[in-house]
């Protein structure tokens, strides 16, 4: 579904790589309506370049234009927000993850776009999400069996989770949904926030490769040494059923940032560098299960790539908008925040597990 099907979507952020392809996406599929960010220089630019409105404000762009939703790329302090604003005045919303506020957070998210009848979908486009993507398509053509075991290890410095990842700025980078955002810069414990935000994006990309939603957790994190910049370990294993496992492991105590996966099938073992979005598959040891897979075959996950990945999540968002009535096109655009809610449950357990030195079983079914 694009735009043909008159769905009218504005933009809410319009700084760095990730709000510029978002909105040449948008405006490629006929579907953008206006920009909004704070920066009236940056929005204009923008604006100009795809020949829309403008905005410096949100609730300007609401009283100024005529649009179904809108997706928000602002910096992710402030995603749930301008999310709230929007769901609150009647628009669809699809947020870029991560929100940056706790399950509550997510929660109450989830309750006002349900109260007002309104779409709420989730926009991974960080590389790490499309490199999981490009694993569960290649897992789930059925060439290399069934998916058995999925590992992350993400290594890191907690106090540079984020660094880099948001130029979208909007509104100073702060707030939360009802107050129940992260301000990682004044929190007295922003150093547990990034660690369980780094935990909750392993967790997430998790989710997107089996698209679904742990039905068991079980952290067994090691200890955390600090709680303004901390430093140990974070580990936790979902269960996914059917026997399907992943585990998850974030390392804070290494200033360089990495972060790998490993899927085993039946067939085959997928393995990517998900910092960098490249994905390989590997042949299974002899004798397991069907297909044949061909060895240190690379897939760079270029800017083409990208776009198209990025055209589909929009699409289901779109199409959802436009066929709202039916409940399997409002579920497949909403399991997007399914997902990322049960990523920030899980990671919070983490982060629980950590502090309190014992392991914590956590029931999500």
């Amino acid at each position: 579904m694009t735009g043909d099907g008159g769905v009218r979507l504005a933009l809410v952020g319009a700084g760095g790589w990730e709000c510029k392809r978002i909105a040449r996406v948008l405006s490629d599929m006929g579907a953008l309506a206006a920009v909004c960010d704070p920066d009236e220089r940056r929005a204009a630019s923008c604006g100009q370049e795809h020949s829309v409105g403008h905005y410096g404000d949100v609730g300007g762009m609401i009283r100024g234009e005529t649009f179904d939703g809108a997706v928000v790329a602002t910096s992710a302090d402030a995603r749930a927000t301008v999310a709230s604003e929007l769901l609150g005045a009647g628009k669809h919303v699809c947020a870029q993850w991560p929100p940056a506020c706790d399950a509550a957070g997510v929660g109450a998210l989830l309750e006002l776009a349900g109260r007002k009848k309104g779409v709420l979908s989730c926009l991974p486009v960080a590389r790490s999400s499309m490199a999981a993507e490009a694993m569960r398509n290649a897992a789930s053509s059925g060439a290399y069996g069934r998916l058995m075991s999925f590992d992350i290890r993400a290594r890191g410095s907690s106090a540079s989770a984020y660094a880099g990842r948001d130029d979208c700025d909007y509104g100073g980078g702060r707030g939360g949904g009802g107050g129940s955002g992260h301000d990682h810069a004044g929190d007295d414990h922003a150093g547990d926030a990034r660690a369980r935000d780094m935990q909750a994006d392993a967790i997430y990309t998790a989710n997107l490769m089996f698209d679904a939603a742990p039905h068991v957790v079980f952290a067994v994190s090691g200890g955390l040494k600090d709680d303004s910049r901390p430093e140990g370990h974070l580990t936790t294993i979902l269960g996914y059923g059917g026997g399907s496992a992943a585990t998850i492991s974030v390392n804070l105590e290494t200033g360089a940032t990495s972060e790998t996966a490993e899927a085993v099938l039946e067939g085959a073992v997928i393995k990517a560098d998900l910092s960098e979005g490249f994905v390989r598959t590997e042949p299974a040891a002899a004798g397991r299960g069907p297909g044949r897979a061909a060895r240190n075959r690379n897939y760079p996950h270029d800017n083409l790539s990208l776009d198209l990945q990025l055209r589909s999540w929009l699409g289901d968002f779109a199409d959802a908008i436009n066929r709202g009535g039916e409940p399997e096109r409002r579920n497949r655009a909403a399991r997007g925040v399914m997902h990322a809610l049960a990523a920030i449950k899980a990671a919070e357990a983490s982060l629980l597990s950590a502090r309190r030195g014992i392991p914590i079983y956590l029931d999500l079914r």
